[in-house]
């Protein structure tokens, strides 16, 4: 889940390319009509870009889906509890901390079965990684697709030894697959449905790094091929592009939280761009195919992976969930080996200051996201200064629906089918009192009640990386 670059050199080039924001059902405010190729919010000086919207983002396919009953909102997470460390505390110190998708990556087939149980008695589903499908898509891999008989053996076993455990959600295959094995992983998910259809097959892939050697349109081709040739029920990828230039502390956990000021004072961070290409290109192709997906993000200290305080944590949670990504993973929960800091666990297995990062955001998105995934993203706009690096969708000067303007800050905004709509903070250091104009009554989501409350004013405060979950009434 590392960096791809820094993982696997001879990866396939990916592009830095985006596929513009598409956007559904854009009405006027105040019974104006939108021009569909306006943007707004440029920063002074910089040329008008316009971007066309096009209508066709909510369009569904006859694509594989998960299952439409299983809509939910999971917090998931990469580097699960080593074998010598599991028990049923454990895992109830990670329900703790607001997951309810676990990752069950190691052990014997016992230990895996026992931590199923675990994951039921908690109340929550789980990823099996199995190493029987690691040889499988490791080893000798190019030619398994000669020998039907034997991968059918293999599948038919692993699910014979998961299939009757309730929590299961999902088998976990492979990390960041080159093009070359898509027909391979197409072959076992096409399996993995015959004998166990009411799970799914979890694969992640590739981010879109930037590539001197890569190819117009290429990242959009490996997407698509993928989609085509494996037909995942979920799209998954990671991108982790928070990095620091300089820093004055020695690299080292941090277990309390009141150390944090001082192991972060004197860092020089720098943010990569493509944080928001990715977004854009996979929200695309997830959608046209159907399928819902999920971004894993950054946590762990690593090389140039700067440690994140948690406004930058919250900054990650919510510009995923306005894009409409219903599975959140963390990179990583317990420390994976030597060269790694800042896990929510260290490799001995005590809480770092990250445990209770995460879990201050996951409570506050945890419902939202809950939400969310009832219904369907069907708009993202950028309201303020933006990279013009960034080719992203600016907020229509005609207005979006009943909402005529946004302003106040930097942000992400992003509507969904059901009339509801996330506006996120892009200033993780900033706090940013946001306003909103429309034509119609809002209500806003109360997290200690979980429900939406009438809007006296429509003006906002948003915490640094924070967000807002908003709705317009009677919707």
């Amino acid at each position: 889940m590392k960096n791809a670059l820094e993982k696997n050199g001879s990866r396939s080039a990916v592009c830095f390319l985006l596929a513009a924001a598409m956007i559904f059902g854009l009405a006027a405010c105040a019974g104006g009509t939108a021009d569909p190729t306006e943007t707004s919010g440029k920063p002074s000086g910089t040329a008008e870009t316009t971007v066309p919207i096009e209508q066709t983002d909510t369009e569904k396919t006859d694509e594989p889906t998960a299952d439409p009953d299983d809509k939910h909102y999971y917090i998931t997470y990469y580097q699960g509890i080593p074998a010598e460390n599991q028990s049923l505390e454990r895992y109830r110190e990670a329900v703790d901390a607001g997951f309810n998708l676990l990752s069950i990556d190691s052990g014997s087939v016992e230990q895996r079965q026992q931590a199923l149980r675990w994951c039921e008695e908690l109340g929550v589903r789980a990823a099996v990684r199995d190493d029987r499908l690691i040889d499988i898509l490791y080893n000798d891999w190019e030619t398994r697709l000669e020998n039907p008989e034997a991968l059918d053996a293999v599948v038919r076993t692993v699910v014979d030894d998961f299939r009757d455990y309730p929590a299961l959600y999902a088998y976990d295959l492979i990390d960041e697959p080159e093009d070359g094995k898509f027909p391979l992983l197409g072959a076992l998910v096409e399996l993995f449905r015959k004998y166990d259809p009411d799970r799914i097959c979890y694969i992640n892939i590739f981010p879109d790094y930037p590539d001197p050697s890569d190819e117009p349109g290429y990242y959009e081709r490996y997407l698509e091929h993928y989609l085509e040739t494996v037909k995942p029920d979920l799209l998954s990828y990671d991108h982790y592009h928070l990095k620091w230039t300089a820093r004055k502390s020695e690299l080292t956990d941090i277990t309390d939280p009141a150390d944090v000021g001082a192991y972060t004072a004197g860092l020089t961070k720098k943010d990569n761009i493509g944080f928001f290409f990715n977004l854009e290109d996979v929200r695309h192709s997830a959608l046209g195919h159907g399928v819902p997906y999920m971004v894993i993000v950054q946590l762990s200290e690593w090389g140039k992976s700067r440690y994140l305080v948690r406004e930058e944590i919250s900054f990650l949670a919510w510009q995923t969930l306005a894009y409409g990504c219903t599975v959140l993973s963390y990179f990583t929960y317990w420390t994976p080996s030597a060269g790694f800091y800042n896990a929510m666990l260290t490799m001995p297995g005590e809480r770092t200051a990250h445990y209770y990062d995460v879990q201050a955001v996951n409570a506050v998105i945890g419902p939202i996201g809950e939400r969310v995934a009832q219904t369907r993203s069907a708009a993202v706009f950028h309201v303020g200064w933006e990279d013009d690096r960034e080719h992203v969708t600016f907020f229509p000067s005609q207005g979006y629906g009943e909402i005529c303007a946004i302003g106040g800050g930097d942000y992400t905004v992003g509507f969904f089918e059901d009339g509801s709509f996330i506006i996120a903070n892009k200033d993780y250091e900033e706090s940013s009192r946001c306003t909103v104009e429309a034509d119609a009554a809002l209500e806003i989501f109360d997290t200690e009640t979980e429900t939406f409350v009438p809007v006296t004013e429509n003006t906002f405060d948003l915490p640094a990386g924070g967000g807002v979950y908003l709705r317009v009434a009677d919707r």
